[in-house]
């Protein structure tokens, strides 16, 4: 997840991901030796769990083991051109696939 926060007349990038250990990975161009989370990162946390509940961070993991471990029944990959072949969605909070071949 990308976002961009506005503080006093800068803009700042601040990237979220869940990792395979469920833990999250942050990064932010903001400077703040003093603080893990910097201010940036905690606008973005608490907007995004009063916007879209707590689920949402469900769907910022990086689901691609998953992914690949279903394209691999096929003979594909991630890495394989999947245009017109396969599209992801989630349901229930995991990825699923429809198959267009």
């Amino acid at each position: 997840m990308k976002a961009t926060v506005k503080l006093d007349g800068q803009e700042y990038k601040v990237i979220l991901r869940k990792n395979e250990e469920r833990n999250f990975d942050t990064s932010c161009d903001y400077e703040d030796a003093d603080h893990l989370l910097c201010l940036p990162k905690l606008i973005v946390f608490p907007q995004l769990l009063n916007t879209y509940g707590a689920g949402y961070f469900d769907s910022i993991r990086n689901w691609d083991k998953e992914k690949n471990k279903l394209l691999e029944a096929y003979g594909y990959s991630l890495k394989d051109d999947l245009k017109g072949k396969f599209e992801f969605a989630y349901k229930d909070a995991k990825p699923f696939y429809g198959y267009w071949m």
